[in-house]
């Protein structure tokens, strides 16, 4: 099987595609009928057809980081093996974020707490500040108040409130960027966060995996680095953790009670849609190249960290993994290739066996087709049964045969039975 690296803020495609929402009326049957399917269907085959070896047991109940507000005293415990996975509705609308006025555009990734507040991450930011000296190609802060975020609550939160950005910027008015090139590195360097994990205690800073390429180039490492306070510069660690030909795993990292488990996706030549393997290292050392073992087909962990055996496939170039308390099990979001739809799969390990995708329609683009969509699972509500996406909605093309130049970050709720 042919593949290729997944750069975060580049998506090269030969072909443009419109995909319409889904009428109301619509919508009852069509996420009905892929729940069923999918709450039957919990070990699929995998990208070579070969069926996925049933998860261990003892990865059911695992916690993941980053628990939403309503995964509180009350809420009911998932039966052993966790709920089915059904959809209640369709996605509700809850805002559109707005950007500061030297921003054109830019896309939400990842967020984590840092010192009480809620940073959240932006790629593939359009700014019409120039980029202060030694700075990467992208402006990838911003930060919301705890206040905002955490309790009291709103329950359910009003979709019309306002979901007010506390910006954090450069002196000339430009997004504040994580990150500060060293002396010695290509000013081309170009460095995107693709993990975002809050403080392992705390007062610990965040952890971030971020991944490197040249502008215009498929990645070529991922660094770790560590963010102490909102507004300040995230210091990467001495060496990048894994560099190409490895797999740069960056994708959805998650702690476990005993393990940080990470994915690296990759495209097939004959695909848009990616294909992921997992690896995992024990807590305290995550930032020991030679402590990952990669999961392989007879559901080994391996050291060889290119014998994986894709666990997730058709997902697109970015998606989350968060631990669902109301479903019991672990939650993976990922847009769909050439779709206006987000795609929902469930799991009782990271390693899989993942169930088919629930496919829930968005509302059509204005130019073509929704995507980058992720979970935000600080702020899922109702005990987990409400859980909140971010996708980007592109609005401008400079014309019919390339790719969006603007969009708006739209924050939807997805109700859970």
């Amino acid at each position: 099987m042919q593949l290729r690296s997944v750069a975060p803020c580049a998506l090269s495609l030969s072909l443009l595609a419109l995909a319409s929402g889904c009428r109301p009326g619509e919508f009852d049957d069509l996420v009905g009928a892929q729940a069923r399917d999918a709450a039957s269907e919990d070990a699929g085959p995998d990208a070579d057809g070969a069926a996925i070896p049933a998860a261990d047991a003892g990865e059911a109940g695992v916690p993941g980081a980053d628990a939403g507000p309503g995964a509180d005293a009350g809420c009911s415990a998932a039966p052993p093996g966790g709920r089915a996975l059904v959809v209640s509705k369709q996605p509700t609308e809850l805002a559109r974020l707005t950007n500061p006025a030297s921003v054109v555009t830019r896309i939400l990734g990842p967020t984590a707490m840092v010192s009480g507040r809620r940073v959240w991450t932006f790629s593939t930011t359009r700014s019409t500040q120039s980029a202060p000296a030694k700075t990467p190609g992208n402006y990838p802060t911003s930060a919301l108040t705890a206040r905002t975020l955490q309790p009291p609550w709103t329950r359910p939160l009003d979709p019309s409130a306002a979901w007010t950005l506390d910006e954090i910027v450069a002196p000339a008015g430009a997004p504040r960027a994580f990150f500060q090139l060293r002396d010695d590195e290509d000013p081309a360097t170009n460095l995107a966060v693709i993990s975002f994990l809050d403080g392992a205690s705390e007062g610990a800073p965040a952890l971030m995996f971020v991944q490197q390429n040249k502008l215009l180039a498929a990645p070529d490492a991922v660094w770790l680095a560590d963010l102490a306070a909102p507004d300040g510069v995230a210091e990467r660690r001495a060496a990048p953790l894994f560099t190409a030909p490895d797999p740069l795993f960056a994708q959805a990292a998650l702690r476990t009670p005993t393990d940080l488990k990470v994915f690296a996706c990759a495209r097939t030549a004959d695909s848009y849609g990616a294909s992921c393997v997992v690896a995992r290292a024990p807590l305290d050392r995550i930032d020991d190249r030679s402590a990952y073992r990669v999961y392989g087909r007879d559901g080994a962990w391996l050291s060889d960290l290119s014998q994986g055996e894709p666990v997730l496939t058709d997902v697109a170039e970015d998606f989350s993994v968060s631990w669902n308390e109301h479903l019991g099990r672990f939650l993976a979001v990922s847009s769909a290739p050439l779709a206006n739809e987000v795609r929902l799969r469930t799991a009782r390990a990271m390693e899989g066996p993942w169930s088919a995708p629930v496919k829930v329609p968005l509302p059509a683009s204005k130019v073509f087709v929704t995507m980058r969509a992720r979970e935000l699972p600080g702020l899922a509500q109702d005990c987990e049964r409400r859980v909140v996406i971010s996708y980007w909605s592109p609005t401008v093309s400079p014309d019919p045969s390339s790719l969006p130049s603007e969009g708006d970050v739209v924050l939807t709720a997805i109700d859970l039975e």
